[in-house]
C-alpha cells in the first residue's frame, strides 16, 4: 500500500536542487534525450489526421520512460542506459499509453469550456444583432452602442470559459503529474496512478504550488536565453518530479527494494 506524505512549502525548491544537480550531472545524455524527444514529435507531426492524436499521447510515455532512466541512475549510480527502453516499453507500454490516451482525452475536454463560449458568443452576439436590425427596420449595421455590448458580452463569455478551462486544466495536471512515476516505478495501474496522483497534489497543495513556480521561473529564464533554454527546462522538471514523487509517496523505497 501507498501512503501519501504531507509535506511543507520549502520542499518545493528542494525538489527543484535536486532536479538542477542531477540534471548537469548528466547534462549529454539528457541532451540527446531532448533531440530524440523532438525528432519522434516532428515525425510523429508529419503523419496526417493520427498525427495530432498521437502527439497527444507520446509525452506521458515519454514521461514513464524518463522516470526508468533517472531511477536507474538515482538507483545505482551508473550513467543512463538507453537500452532500458525496450524492456520498459514491454513492461508498461500498455500502461503508459492508457495513460496517454486518458490525458489527451482530459486535456481535449478542457478546452471545450473556452472554445464553446467563444464560438457559442460570438454567433449569438451576430444572431442578436441581426434580430434586433430586423425589428428596429434598420437591415444595415447596428447602432455603435450595441456593437459595443455585443463584444463586452462575447469578452465576458470567453473569460468564463477561460476560467473553466483553467480550471481543468489544473484538474488534469493533479491528475497527471506523478502518474508515470507510479505506473513504472511502483507497478500501479493507470486508473489508480491517476487517483494517487490527484490525491498527492490535493494533500499537498503549497509544496507543488511552489514548484510550479519554480518551474515558471526555469522557463522565463530559458526563454531570455534566446529560447533555446526552454528545450532543457523539460527534463530538469521531470527530474524535480521523480524527487518530489520520492518524498511524498512513503512506500516509495521499501518498494523499489522488495522487487
Amino acid at each position: 500500500m501507498i501512503s501519501i506524505r504531507q509535506l511543507t512549502w520549502s520542499n518545493g525548491g528542494e525538489w527543484m536542487s535536486k532536479g538542477f544537480r542531477a540534471f548537469r550531472q548528466d547534462f549529454s545524455s539528457w541532451l540527446i534525450f531532448i533531440v530524440c524527444h523532438l525528432g519522434t514529435i516532428l515525425f510523429v507531426s508529419m503523419i496526417p489526421f493520427v498525427g495530432s492524436i498521437v502527439n497527444g499521447i507520446v509525452p506521458s510515455i515519454i514521461k514513464g520512460i524518463g522516470m526508468r532512466f533517472i531511477d536507474d541512475r538515482h538507483r545505482s549510480d551508473i550513467p543512463m542506459r538507453f537500452g532500458a527502453i525496450q524492456p520498459e516499453l514491454t513492461k508498461t507500454g500498455t500502461e503508459l499509453f492508457g495513460l496517454g490516451a486518458i490525458n489527451w482525452g482530459l486535456n481535449f475536454v478542457a478546452t471545450l469550456p473556452v472554445l464553446v463560449a467563444g464560438i457559442g458568443s460570438v454567433l449569438a452576439a451576430g444572431l442578436g444583432g441581426a434580430l434586433m436590425s430586423t425589428l428596429s427596420g434598420e437591415f444595415t449595421s447596428m447602432p455603435t452602442s450595441m456593437d459595443e455590448g455585443a463584444l463586452v458580452l462575447v469578452m465576458v463569455c470567453i473569460f468564463i470559459g477561460l476560467v473553466i478551462t483553467l480550471v481543468l486544466l489544473v484538474g488534469v495536471f493533479m491528475g497527471t503529474v506523478f502518474a508515470p512515476y507510479l505506473i513504472v516505478l511502483r507497478g500501479v495501474k493507470t486508473i489508480e496512478a491517476i487517483k494517487l496522483s490527484f490525491s498527492a497534489v490535493l494533500k499537498n497543495p503549497w509544496s507543488i504550488t511552489a514548484l510550479s513556480l519554480y518551474w515558471l521561473l526555469y522557463v522565463f529564464g530559458g526563454l531570455l536565453l534566446c529560447g533555446v533554454g526552454v528545450l532543457l527546462i523539460g527534463p530538469i522538471i521531470q527530474l524535480s518530479i521523480y524527487f518530489a514523487a520520492e518524498d511524498i509517496f512513503e512506500a516509495s523505497l521499501e518498494l523499489s527494494e522488495g522487487k
